[in-house]
């Protein structure tokens, strides 16, 4: 998620940080601790069967851990930039408000 024109740089919505982190076993694409959100861009290799049934259990234990997974194809990201914007938008916007109640 670099300079992409929309006056986002790497990892910046909305003044909330993502970043590639270490989740007790797994690596996530980006992740922002404070919203407790994670954004995984998959590649091709995550329609293989063996791939899906890692990622599931993998998904489980992180949802498990309280957070929310967003996911989008590497095509969504490179054609369809403004969904895949919108849809993190939203979704910081409803975490933000979750988490400003709750302190």
């Amino acid at each position: 998620m670099r300079n992409n024109g929309y006056g986002n740089t790497y990892g910046q919505f909305q003044n909330s940080a993502f970043d590639a982190n270490i989740l007790s076993d797994y690596i996530v694409d980006f992740v922002c601790l404070k919203l407790n959100l994670i954004i995984e861009v998959d590649g091709a290799y995550h329609n293989e069967p063996l791939q899906q049934e890692e990622d599931a259990i993998r998904s489980e234990y992180l949802r498990e851990m309280g957070f929310i997974i967003l996911r989008f194809t590497n095509e969504e990201v490179l054609y369809d930039t403004d969904s895949v914007i919108q849809t993190i938008n939203k979704q910081i916007q409803q975490r933000k408000l979750l988490f400003y109640e709750t302190y």
